[in-house]
């Protein structure tokens, strides 16, 4: 029965047991509720509902269907029976729904709506009894609302309402009118609510928030702002406040908050759902910068043009300057046989280091004999390690303290392993997307690789250690995607560690101004990119963030 609540040898067996065990009560004992297991507690409402104590029989399916409502444990004969309605009494009906709603999710899949349907049936019919209940209507109403039974869940919750106009009622009003579309109605019963009683913080929190879905979050602003008032921590009005503030500036420093919010407070997890929900939508913050150079531009032509085939094209291809290594390395391992011609080097040179910067002697891109390509001066990682770059390796993430805490995993990987995966990146898992974008694949194993760097020696003190004098070497190398790769790793480590910023976000900035510096005379084709790095690290000079703004822009006008 654990496994099949159906099987009908097990509900013929349980009434051959009620007999031979001498009657319900008997039976009941085989059943002992202080070493519940989920088939006996079945079993036991089955015998339970054998002698019509409904009270019990029903509270104790809810609790089993609560548990795991993926099983027909709902799906019981006895169930139809008329005189269950009638009987079930209030307290009985208030906790049943109360255990459901607190393990269905909203809405309830149509899988789950059809498995446990009898119940909610008899659940929704009970609850029609208790007219003058406003507790019970109002959670007959939210579980109606599960199963987008909205007529039926406007109809409760109205009726609750009229009689007594409290939290609970108005709160499940309110809900209805927002899953319904019609906001305004909701933050005006919510609202009347608050006026009456504003010791609800998250009922602030909750208008707040339906003032920023509908445009307006200006308005929700005071709301949330009494609630941080009242509670400087709270778990959903504090990370709420920040994430208001965000949406109604654009401003990273929020979100950097949101992050030391989550960190000082790891079951605060509406944080981290804020974070992820905000992170998600910017490039580094949630997902691989895509990549700009002409060289990436006309593979994406050839991939489109020639579906199949392509290793055996021969092709020709003049560039008028030099462009990033990775980007070399993504053509000629799509295209074998392509022949490149760069017409100039550029000025300043793109083939030196950051000419600022004192490096330690760590490079993994060199231009043998002023030569126009480069070629990696590492070894290729072990074929253990790549598996585990590779495997470790994504596209998104929630945001980047999520990416940091992931990357943990490359943490044993030998350094000049991780080094090596930036020239010398593993080949994905056969995948249509990264046949179509060979790129993007190359950049997420150098963020990775990177971020596995960071990582390194962890127990170094910051400013002393291996892993900061190894990203910021990447960082200041020859102009490369692993310069960005170095930068969002850096500013992952920033994120996670506030003792930090100053140092990462200095290294980073000083970085973007000899970038932008060189783009007076010749293309950068990293610069964008490295704009919106820049934008990550909120707490540098005003100026420095005003610059990347600027540029952005004037590249979006163009």
């Amino acid at each position: 029965m654990q496994l099949e609540p159906m099987l009908p040898e097990a509900h013929e067996l349980l009434a051959r047991l009620v007999v031979a065990a001498g009657g319900v009560e008997a039976a009941l004992t085989l059943y002992p509720t202080d070493r519940p297991s989920l088939g006996a507690m079945g079993a036991r409402a089955h015998v339970l509902a054998a002698d019509a104590q409904w009270d019990s029989a029903i509270s104790l399916l809810t609790q089993v269907v609560a548990f795991d409502p993926s099983l027909p444990w709902a799906q019981a004969a006895w169930l139809e029976q008329p005189d269950i309605v009638p009987a079930l009494s209030a307290d009985t009906l208030l906790y049943a729904i109360l255990a459901l709603n607190r393990q269905l999710p909203e809405p309830v899949s149509p899988e789950i709506r059809e498995t446990i349907a009898p119940l909610y049936e008899l659940l929704c019919a009970a609850v029609e009894q208790y007219d003058e209940d406003s507790r019970l209507l109002a959670m007959g109403s939210s579980l109606a609302r599960r199963f987008t039974a909205f007529e039926l869940a406007e109809s409760l919750a109205v009726r609750a309402h009229r009689i007594s106009a409290d939290q609970i009622t108005s709160v499940m009003l309110g809900q209805v009118y927002r899953r319904t579309g019609r906001a305004d109605a909701a933050i005006e019963v919510w609202a009347d609510q608050l006026r009456r009683d504003p010791s609800d913080e998250y009922l602030h929190t909750d208008l707040a928030e339906l003032y920023a879905e509908t445009g307006r979050p200006e308005l929700g602003l005071p709301w949330l702002e009494a609630v941080v008032a009242m509670s400087p921590e709270h778990e959903k009005g504090a990370p709420a406040l920040l994430g208001l503030r965000y949406r109604m500036e654009g401003d990273i420093g929020h979100l950097v908050a949101l992050a030391d919010h989550l960190r000082a407070h790891p079951d605060h997890h509406y944080a981290d759902e804020l974070l992820t929900q905000f992170c998600g939508d910017a490039s580094w913050l949630g997902y691989i910068e895509g990549a700009g150079e002409s060289l990436v531009n006309m593979l994406r032509q050839v991939i489109e043009q020639v579906p199949e085939g392509r290793a055996e094209l021969e092709l020709q291809c003049t560039v008028s300057m030099i462009e990033p290594p990775s980007a070399v390395l993504t053509l000629r391992r799509a295209l074998p046989r392509v022949e490149i011609t760069v017409s100039e080097v550029g000025d300043p040179d793109p083939r030196l280091r950051s000419a600022d910067w004192n490096p330690s002697g760590l490079a993994v891109w060199h231009y043998p004999d002023n030569a126009m390509t480069a070629v990696p001066i590492v070894a290729p990682p072990s074929p253990e390690s790549a598996e585990k770059i590779s495997r470790t390796t994504q596209l998104r993430w929630p945001h980047l303290p999520a990416a940091y805490d992931f990357a943990v995993a490359l943490a044993g990987l030998p350094l000049p392993d991780l080094l090596g995966a930036l020239v010398h990146p593993p080949e994905p898992d056969p995948d249509p997307f990264y046949e179509q974008h060979p790129a993007l694949w190359i950049r997420a194993v150098q963020m990775w690789a990177c971020l596995g760097i960071a990582h390194h020696r962890a127990d170094e003190p910051w400013q002393e250690s291996t892993r900061r004098t190894v990203l910021f070497d990447l960082l200041h190398g020859v102009e490369d995607w692993v310069c960005e790769a170095a930068a969002i790793a850096l500013i992952a480590v920033a994120w996670t560690d506030p003792g930090t910023r100053a140092d990462i976000g200095y290294a980073v900035c000083r970085r973007f101004i000899t970038l932008a510096e060189a783009s007076r005379s010749r293309p950068v084709t990293i610069l964008d990119s490295f704009c919106r790095l820049v934008l990550a690290c909120p707490w540098v000079d005003a100026s420095i963030l005003e610059l990347a703004r600027d540029i952005l822009e004037a590249e979006t006008q163009d």
